[in-house]
């Protein structure tokens, strides 16, 4: 599947839910020469005692070129808050997806959300209370080319 350019996405608002209630792209996400290698995608629901450890773990690869895409998947409780502080802090490397209405959808229908959106050459799954070594993405490209 083609990674879609900047002129097939439309405009949204900077750094906040890049798919959110009325369907916006991400216009300024990344040009075509700055693609990422990895789309690290992060199903989030209700996951705030643990999700900035996983975020942290995503941020500290060695890999350096991959983005963050973070759907939060109705969260009621402060998940969002906290990865729009990332996405705040990292506007170039994480995102922030929503699905219509801000709904509950499932885990499935989350990364499929985030899949639809990522830019990757290649996904890897992070879920919200998990960390990774520091290396992983690295070791993973490295086998896979």
């Amino acid at each position: 599947m083609e990674a879609p350019t900047n002129k097939s996405i439309a405009s949204a608002p900077p750094k906040l839910d890049y798919c959110g209630v009325q369907g916006e792209g991400m216009d300024g996400y990344m040009t075509q020469d700055q693609q990422p290698v990895v789309s690290v995608i992060m199903p989030v629901f209700n996951g705030e005692k643990y999700l900035a450890q996983a975020i942290e773990s995503a941020l500290g690869q060695s890999l350096s070129s991959f983005e963050l895409l973070i759907v939060d998947d109705g969260s009621k409780d402060g998940s969002l808050a906290v990865a729009r502080k990332y996405a705040d802090e990292h506007p170039d490397r994480v995102f922030i997806l929503q699905h219509p209405g801000g709904r509950n959808r499932g885990v499935a229908a989350s990364r499929n959300l985030a899949l639809s959106r990522a830019r990757g050459a290649y996904a890897a799954f992070l879920d919200q209370d998990d960390y990774w070594h520091a290396d992983k993405l690295a070791r993973q490209v490295d086998f896979m080319e």
